[in-house]
């Protein structure tokens, strides 16, 4: 292919230069240091809060990081979407943002990770009483073996498996045991 030949398409305006679009632009070229400075002035309990507690614990600066984090925390109700962003990101992947946290939350840590609401999905549901039960049908092999009153045969293997299985039985040296 030597070249390729759009048309009907037109160049659109430029993005207005959001601060978070820059943050995001710092990070991915690692200059974690010009991205805290940019995040400095960050209200507490804010994404951005949050972002910079993220790249202090990234940076190394465990204390520093804790320190915010606790900050950010103190006196937000239950129900604020900090704490859903905060429990997110805890679940993301292990590293020294759970250090932080752990230094920042202590056992507190554990009701984020260990909350029943967020295991509901290995909950089963609960049975209806009132619904009937389904009985459980046997499987066929068990049915055979009571109705001929004789043990079901033992199970098969694949024709490759068994041809596998002979090879490696004649190569066995003279004398050596099974």
């Amino acid at each position: 292919m030597f070249a390729v030949e759009l048309s009907g398409l037109r160049r659109a305006d430029p993005l207005p230069a959001a601060p978070s679009l820059a943050v995001a632009r710092l990070v991915a070229e690692d200059e974690i240091e010009a991205a805290l400075e940019s995040l400095a002035a960050a209200p507490a309990a804010s994404p951005e809060a949050l972002w910079r507690i993220d790249l202090l614990a990234r940076a190394g600066r465990l204390d520093e990081a804790a320190d915010h984090l606790r900050s950010s925390l103190a006196g937000l109700p239950e129900d604020h979407p900090f704490h859903a962003r905060l429990s997110q990101r805890l679940m993301r992947d292990p590293d020294n943002f759970l250090l932080a946290a752990k230094r920042a939350l202590g056992p507190a840590l554990y009701d984020i990770f260990l909350d029943p609401g967020r295991n509901e999905i290995l909950w089963r549901p609960a049975r209806n009483p009132s619904s009937p039960r389904r009985p459980r049908r046997p499987p066929a092999r068990a049915t055979r073996a009571r109705r001929t009153g004789s043990p079901p045969p033992p199970p098969q293997r694949p024709a490759a498996a068994r041809a596998r299985l002979a090879t490696r039985r004649s190569r066995r040296p003279v004398g050596a045991r099974p």
